[in-house]
């Protein structure tokens, strides 16, 4: 009779509910473009401990919709730069977290682009010539200016930045023909 109490002492001691769990950290960060998922296993700790078939992930903030079992926002992919309120629902307990998502990435260069021939007087556009990409978008800043006026060669220092002052420079001989 002990060893059967004993057994089942066990049994319930190692059946952890879901109500007992805690979360991995109060606030969790994303870079921008990664998936968030709608899984409340990856916000809770040891979560292999647990049942979690009945805790759902809500979001609080607005704006944001579950796409594929992932959080986006509006007509994105992907959730954009922010901070954004959670919370895990397991019946009548709930408990709140914070997602924050960041661009720390610089933009990306589709090409590797050494040299820019272009006919005399005539003017261009960076963009044309260096196509980068960046999910916060694309600014181009430059030095030396290239006179287009005059024949020569000019090595110009292209910046190319995201809205989150992400960078990445490229050295251009720039040929006025």
């Amino acid at each position: 009779m002990i060893k059967k109490i004993m057994t089942l002492l066990l049994v319930i001691s190692l059946c952890a509910c879901s109500s007992g769990y805690e979360l991995r950290k109060q606030t969790f960060t994303f870079e921008l473009g990664d998936d968030v998922y709608a899984n409340a296993s990856n916000y809770i700790k040891d979560p292999e401990k647990y049942n979690l078939k009945n805790v759902k992930v809500r979001a609080l903030s607005q704006g944001i919709r579950v796409k594929e079992n992932r959080f986006v926002s509006g007509s994105k992919d992907y959730l954009v730069c922010g901070e954004y309120n959670f919370e895990l629902v397991d019946g009548k307990k709930e408990t709140k977290f914070r997602i924050k998502v960041k661009d720390t990435k610089p933009p990306t260069l589709s090409e590797d682009v050494t040299e820019i021939k272009i006919a005399a007087g005539s003017g261009f556009a960076w963009q044309d010539y260096l196509k980068a990409s960046d999910l916060s978008g694309v600014s181009y800043s430059f030095a030396p200016i290239v006179d287009t006026t005059i024949a020569g060669s000019t090595d110009v220092t292209v910046k190319i930045y995201d809205r989150f002052g992400n960078t990445v420079e490229k050295v251009v001989t720039v040929k006025v023909e």
